[in-house]
């Protein structure tokens, strides 16, 4: 059998089920642990924005996410096939390219991520995903097409225009409509309250849905909002139809940090005179 099973992430979410994803933004491959044995869902390594992250690097964070059997899903720099077949080919369990524009770029990413007869991915069985072994083959490619996820992140506006023909691409699975690039190109850094980077997104989502495929939504929680607005704000994605919802790591080990400090530094303010211990 191939050395990495199907995960059963791809049919889940597909039934309509919400998943929770952690992105991993360094090649710390104990960072990767700490949140594959936390319970998330899946992770996500992110060789365009991560710091130092690299195919290699790559590698240990999908064998780190084996650990708790979680899946990786890894998101590479660009509409390149050897990247694609490289992190492919160390068990990660789909690809999330950025800039994705039109059809013909979509397209492009499904192939880079199949096998033929279905795309242009290059094969080999001495490789991690297929066990290194020619034995479990015949079993691995066919797998490896039914389950390997391909997430168009679309970060521009000529992209949001052209989200009913991306989304229509056969073998897309997920759009991500990223409002940070997108503000960007509309000309509105990082607003990304504005009504076109809000109106944009929307636009993404209902595509999504029409053309039946996953939407996906990534969000940084702030310390500085209490439980019931964290949990107001994932509802409310939840609501929309996203269903799979990320946070990066940095932010969010970062907000558990200053949390735990400012209780901390709460617990050590002196107390009024005369007030009861207990």
């Amino acid at each position: 059998m191939p050395f990495q099973p199907p995960s059963g992430l791809k049919a889940a979410l597909h039934a309509g089920e919400t998943k929770f994803g952690m992105w991993v933004n360094s090649s710390s491959v104990q960072v990767a642990e700490i949140s594959a044995l936390a319970g998330f869902d899946f992770l996500v390594a992110d060789l365009e924005h991560g710091h130092f992250v690299d195919v290699a690097s790559a590698a240990e964070i999908v064998r780190a996410g084996a650990i708790a059997q979680v899946p990786v899903i890894v998101r590479v720099p660009g509409l390149q096939a050897d990247t694609i077949g490289a992190v492919l080919d160390q068990g990660a369990l789909g690809i999330c390219v950025p800039h994705i524009r039109n059809a013909e770029e979509a397209a492009q990413a499904v192939a880079y991520a199949r096998y033929a007869p279905d795309g242009v991915r290059a094969m080999s069985p001495f490789v991690r995903a297929a066990g290194y072994s020619y034995e479990a083959w015949d079993t691995y490619w066919r797998e490896a097409n039914d389950e390997v996820l391909v997430i168009a992140l679309i970060e521009d506006l000529v992209g949001v225009e052209n989200v009913d023909e991306i989304a229509g691409v056969p073998g897309i699975d997920v759009i991500w409509v990223g409002p940070g690039d997108l503000s960007q190109d509309a000309g509105v850094p990082f607003q990304l309250d504005h009504p076109i980077v809000a109106e944009a997104v929307a636009k993404g989502l209902a595509g999504a849905k029409r053309h039946g495929r996953i939407a996906m939504m990534t969000t940084a929680q702030s310390p500085t909002l209490d439980e019931e607005a964290r949990s107001a704000q994932l509802r409310d994605f939840v609501e929309q139809g996203y269903r799979m919802i990320t946070w990066p790591d940095m932010t969010t080990y970062a907000a558990a940090a200053s949390e735990l400090l400012r209780v901390a530094r709460d617990a050590a303010m002196p107390r009024p005179a005369g007030r009861a211990a207990g």
